[in-house]
């Protein structure tokens, strides 16, 4: 009998640690215990939205120019580097004259003796003209003397013609600002043999500031010439502007279907820094869409993951992953990870854990 002892108060001990265990599986009720906390909850609806559509764009002067010449000459002169201030009228920069001076100086020599020629085809007409009346001179000797005042005053005409042509190519040596603004190009330097068309110097005036985005040919029905958006400058998209519709390009790219939509952009941006050749991003609201919105309050953020906690039916809490879109006031729109009816935290003091318990508290947004 002593041998079976042992065994007898083994299975004793036993039975009365799966009794007890019993007695303590009551406390897994999905009823909340004394260790809930109390959270705001909201069901997750669907609510209208703005339709936002962005745009990538530039920003760049309201003017740009491109600065070339009509003559061909070796540049003697440029006064000016990138980044320079400039005014309108200011000369920039100047090109060799030499020949098209010398053209100048002969024209006018040839000028001035032809007027000393057609002076004399003048006179010797009239005289002519005095004497075929009083019948001393002979009807050839007046078509003589008109035709030689004829092509006197038809070279006259002529030169003058040739001298105005040198005069208005000497005006091209001299390359002038068109605008006040800034020389943002440089493509030519002292020395270089300048051709007509070839650009030597690029001015932009940036006292106003557009945005140049490209609209694909699915959205172009949406922008009309006058309509407000805003404009994010800098691809931290931190700072934000109004602008106007200025332009609709009618015609698209053929190899994007894109086309070009310009805004000008308010005053402040010059003051704020904005500059030429920035990134920007066009901002329109059209329309509206459903969607769902949480407040920013209900978002958890850890690392690169975005998430929620939602209420299961035995209110206890569930970390969710979310995927998050655009933000509208106070409102973040959650593309994936929530659905309609099911119910989440909204805000809540503490700090909460998965599976947590909690005594939920129903409000409405």
């Amino acid at each position: 009998m002593n041998n079976h002892l042992p065994h007898i108060v083994y299975l004793g001990v036993l039975a009365v640690f799966v009794g007890l265990t019993g007695c303590g599986g009551e406390s897994t009720s999905d009823e909340p215990g004394e260790g809930a906390v109390t959270v705001n909850a909201v069901e997750a609806h669907l609510s209208a939205v703005p339709q936002v559509y962005r745009y990538s764009g530039t920003v760049q002067g309201t003017r740009k120019v491109h600065l070339s010449t009509r003559v061909t000459g070796r540049i003697q002169e440029l006064s000016v580097e990138i980044g320079d201030r400039i005014a309108r009228g200011q000369i920039l920069a100047r090109i060799d004259g030499g020949t098209l001076k010398a053209q100048r100086d002969q024209m006018r020599a040839a000028l001035e003796e032809n007027r000393t020629e057609l002076e004399s085809a003048r006179i010797h007409l009239d005289r002519m003209s005095v004497l075929f009346e009083t019948d001393s001179a002979t009807l050839k000797e007046l078509e003589d003397a008109t035709t030689r005042h004829a092509g006197a005053l038809a070279r006259q005409t002529g030169l003058e013609a040739k001298l105005a042509e040198v005069r208005d190519a000497l005006g091209y040596t001299e390359i002038v600002s068109p605008l006040d603004g800034s020389v943002v190009g440089r493509e030519m330097e002292p020395g270089d043999l300048s051709t007509p068309g070839r650009t030597i110097l690029v001015v932009e005036d940036m006292a106003r500031l557009e945005v140049v985005a490209n609209v694909p040919e699915g959205d172009i029905h949406l922008v009309d010439v006058g309509d407000t958006v805003r404009v994010e400058v800098g691809n931290d998209s931190g700072t934000v502007f109004n602008a106007r519709v200025a332009q609709v390009n009618p015609s698209g790219q053929q190899a994007s279907r894109q086309f070009e939509v310009t805004v000008v952009l308010d005053d402040t941006a010059v003051d704020a820094g904005v500059m030429s050749g920035m990134f920007a991003r066009l901002i329109m609201r059209k329309g509206a869409r459903e969607a769902i919105t949480v407040p920013e309050s209900a978002i958890i953020r850890r690392g690169q993951l975005t998430g929620l906690f939602t209420i299961d039916a035995g209110q206890r809490l569930t970390l969710r992953w979310v995927r998050t879109g655009r933000a509208f006031d106070e409102q973040i729109e959650v593309t994936s990870g929530l659905a309609a009816g099911e119910l989440y935290v909204a805000s809540h003091e503490g700090r909460l854990q998965d599976r947590q318990p909690v005594r939920v508290n129903p409000i409405n947004l």
